[in-house]
């Protein structure tokens, strides 16, 4: 395999900002994560970007390679990293990826600290598209400092099909295995038996792998998403349950519940490098990638731990309803959702204050959440009343439910497709919803009491 680099003067070292459009913007030599020179986005109250329009091939993948830094003398801004992809008129067809750096999370460039973000662009070119643009920007944001900017790399992969993509994975809690769907087909194209009574699943579309939490086995089963084979079995706590991943630094969160912490595991060695104590019979994990927040529901305690995801430790507690079982975040607003099982509701709680600041009615004992955070949508499925509520992100109120299978559980969502799969335990199938019509478009048979789900777009 080999790759081609698009991007022209990636690394700033001719001096120049050209062939970059720019606002805000200029060449420093004050500071660079290789070489001489770095981009350098003006801090404070304004808006300041760079991007480039690159030639795409249609049906073609990419990865995303950006270093970032700040100037250390205030807090960063906010970020925001995005790919689109537009038509011969300039018409914009859909983002290959977004992503969003919040305020205050990136390292100080001056003490010769960078963060590297990597991502592979979740969907393929289309077939009308010619160019694509790569934005990196900032938001206004009075006393932040200036952002640093360097190495950026689009590969485009030649000679090699790259990740799978559009891929969903259903954990089957009595079948001890893993369904893989095709999600342009509907269809299971594999089955991977992973460890014994298989709960919840967390995937990196980065690196293509998928993390399978096993219960009774009290491990996690790597899976190869290019293979669709267990590629590393890691030893975990008791008992564990919730799986959430960080693709931005490669760590995945596991909740342990009889050992009331979280195994962190390095996606690069498969190693658990660090146990974190948190409440009573943890069960959920949520992150938020672009803040480095790991959010675990705590079910006796009613509460939800906040993790730092740089130091590992346990930064704030916030009560939430009974029986809290699932948790799902939305990046874009930096807004998380708990849901309460036995208060039959959803906890929004707003990730700058660490505080609840809105409770919606749901129905009898809500399960899972997914969240889509280009439409600002949340999925809740309703395990009593075999049916998935749909919540308005904005107005944090139900505007619509569609009727599934028996006894609905996990949800994932491809936000960039606009669809949902719901796995429904007692059916044992999949619900497959349109984000469009909210209305189910397929049922897919999978294994014996499918649970978690987890999706790479």
């Amino acid at each position: 395999m080999s790759f081609n680099n698009m991007i022209v003067n990636g690394d700033f070292e001719s001096g120049l900002l050209s062939p970059w459009f720019a606002d805000h913007a200029a060449i420093s030599s004050a500071i660079s994560h290789s070489g001489l020179f770095s981009a350098l986005l003006q801090g404070g109250n304004v808006t300041a970007y760079i991007s480039q329009f690159v030639p795409v091939t249609p049906g073609s993948t990419y990865e995303l390679l950006v270093s970032l830094s700040d100037s250390g003398a205030s807090p960063s801004p906010s970020v925001l990293v995005s790919l689109g992809y537009y038509d011969a008129a300039f018409q914009f067809l859909g983002y290959g990826l977004i992503n969003t750096f919040y305020s205050n999370r990136l390292p100080d460039g001056s003490n010769a600290n960078w963060i590297t973000a990597y991502q592979v662009a979740s969907t393929a070119v289309p077939a009308t598209a010619v160019q694509a643009q790569l934005f990196i920007g900032k938001q206004p944001d009075a006393g932040s400092s200036d952002l640093y900017v360097d190495d950026v790399q689009l590969l485009e992969s030649i000679g090699a099909t790259g990740a799978s993509t559009n891929r969903i994975y259903v954990a089957n809690q009595n079948s001890d295995n893993v369904s893989v769907i095709d999600g342009t087909t509907n269809t299971v194209i594999a089955t991977v038996p992973v460890g014994s009574d298989p709960r919840k699943v967390g995937v990196n579309p980065n690196t293509n792998r998928i993390y399978v939490g096993n219960q009774l086995s009290e491990t996690v089963s790597v899976i190869d998403g290019t293979t669709n084979t267990v590629m590393a079995t890691i030893s975990v706590g008791s008992f564990p349950s919730g799986v959430g991943v960080n693709p931005n630094t490669n760590r995945i969160y596991v909740a342990n519940q009889d050992n009331n912490n979280v195994s962190v595991i390095d996606g690069r060695s498969n190693v658990v490098i660090a146990t974190v104590p948190v409440g009573t019979l943890p069960f959920a994990v949520g992150v938020n990638s672009g803040m480095n927040r790991v959010y675990v529901t705590n079910i006796s305690t009613t509460n939800v731990s906040v993790i730092d995801g740089i130091s590992n430790a346990h930064i704030a507690t916030i009560p939430v309803g009974s029986l809290p079982i699932a948790v799902g975040v939305n990046p874009a607003t930096n807004r998380i959702y708990v849901s309460n099982r036995d208060s039959s509701n959803v906890s929004v709680i707003d990730g700058s204050s660490n505080s609840v600041i809105a409770t919606v009615p749901i129905g009898s004992s809500p399960f899972d959440l997914g969240v889509n955070p280009i439409t600002n949508l949340i999925y809740v499925s309703v395990e009593n009343l075999n049916y998935v509520a749909v919540v308005d992100g904005t107005t944090n109120a139900i505007i619509a439910t569609v009727p599934v299978g028996n006894s609905p559980s996990g949800v994932g969502v491809d936000p960039l497709r606009n669809i949902v799969y719901v796995a429904n335990v007692l059916s044992d199938n999949v619900s497959v919803i349109s984000g469009n019509t909210n209305t189910v478009v397929s049922t897919i048979p999978v294994g014996v009491e499918p649970e978690g789900v987890g999706v790479i777009p």
